[in-house]
């Protein structure tokens, strides 16, 4: 299956749309804090993945079809990503309740900064 046009990217990139306009403190905090971080989710039932990345010059999040070298990827179903976005689950759920994977150079700092990514994108 693809992502094109699917529901899973429609839904992302308004929620990262959102973000950009109500979050725009925590945003540039995020950008101070992480400014080369990115994040990617690669579903285990998809062929794609997608990717999202702090824009520190123009201080937003951007969606990128795909992330060829995230500093964090969440490896999951889009079953469990889709109960993310629609806020079934929360991230914990999915990093310590066996739902995902999450791959990086450093596993509890990466799941810090998929963490941050995800409370503002997803609002948390």
């Amino acid at each position: 299956m693809s992502l094109k046009n699917s529901i899973i990217l429609k839904v992302l990139e308004h929620k990262i749309d959102i973000a950009n306009v109500n979050y725009k403190d925590r945003i540039k905090k995020l950008c101070n804090k992480y400014p080369t971080r990115s994040a990617g989710v690669k579903f285990t039932d998809f062929k794609d993945d997608i990717g999202f990345a702090l824009d520190p010059k123009n201080e937003r999040i951007v969606m990128l079809p795909s992330l060829p070298n995230p500093t964090v990827l969440l490896v999951c179903s889009s079953r469990v990503f889709k109960a993310l976005l629609a806020k079934k689950i929360k991230a914990d759920d999915v990093f310590y309740g066996g739902l995902g994977d999450v791959i990086g150079d450093n596993p509890l700092r990466d799941k810090i900064v998929l963490q941050d990514f995800l409370e503002i994108v997803i609002g948390e």
